[in-house]
């Protein structure tokens, strides 16, 4: 008597849901990749950032060109948050950066496996990814708990990190590179928008328990006056005219360099 189905069968090459529900690897533990992401997916993935871009209403070189959607014009939003309102919720955007940072990892590996059709592999990494974005959305969803102006980024994060790949392996590495793209722009907007505090005026902003670390400023930026000295002592110059605060002020050295 012959059965229907041959459980000892492989899956598909192109039935990648197929290969999430035979592997048993989901709860195993999967070491983290943290190699520069190879040429050929690097390329792809900036070509999958700037697919219909638009460009930046802010003053950060590096982040001019965004990928339409509602996560992105999210982003751009903050921008018009007040100096004041940006740094004060400095420490909880940052720490929205940090909880993402293992699933930005996990799409790049996975999408590196898709690519090399190592499938096995991308069963282990999608797991991973699925687990990591639920974690950090259920992340998000209590930082902005309380900060009502947050509560718009959360919305979008939950709509553009919906993770559900399609059965196509091909379709599925589009997705991801989609999913990895829009991972990448938000880590490194949200950290820009939070550090870049060049010419602007912080003298009515309480600082005392604000993570001041990466912070970049200039001789326009205003300081509470309490702060101004701290400030110049914990920071290096690191262009023209433009400084970046290396430690935190009340914990810095002598004089790290003259200004």
């Amino acid at each position: 008597m012959t059965t229907a189905h041959d459980e000892t069968a492989a899956p598909a090459p192109d039935d990648f849901e197929a290969l999430l529900d035979a592997s048993s690897l989901g709860t195993e533990h999967v070491c983290r990749i943290r190699e520069q992401i190879p040429a050929r997916i690097r390329e792809r993935l900036h070509d999958a950032m700037n697919q219909h871009s638009a460009p930046m209403s802010s003053p950060a070189s590096s982040l001019d060109r965004f990928r339409s959607g509602s996560l992105a014009d999210e982003v751009r939003q903050l921008w018009a948050w007040s100096p004041a309102l940006r740094m004060e919720l400095r420490s909880t955007v940052l720490e929205i950066v940090r909880t993402f940072t293992e699933a930005t990892l996990d799409a790049d590996a996975l999408a590196e496996a898709l690519d090399v059709g190592q499938l096995a592999g991308a069963g282990r990494w999608a797991h991973a990814l699925r687990r990591d974005l639920a974690y950090g959305l259920a992340r998000v969803r209590a930082l902005a708990h309380g900060n009502h102006c947050l509560e718009p980024l959360m919305r979008a994060m939950t709509n553009s990190f919906s993770y559900k790949l399609p059965a196509s392996t091909t379709r599925a590495y589009q997705e991801v590179l989609r999913l990895a793209a829009d991972l990448h722009l938000a880590h490194e907007a949200l950290a820009e928008i939070v550090s870049d505090f060049v010419d602007t005026d912080l003298r009515s902003t309480d600082l005392e328990w604000v993570p001041l670390e990466g912070v970049r400023w200039n001789l326009a930026t205003c300081w509470p006056a309490t702060w101004e000295e701290r400030v110049r002592r914990a920071s290096e110059p690191e262009g023209p005219g433009v400084f970046v605060i290396r430690a935190e002020p009340e914990r810095c050295l002598p004089a790290l360099t003259s200004m």
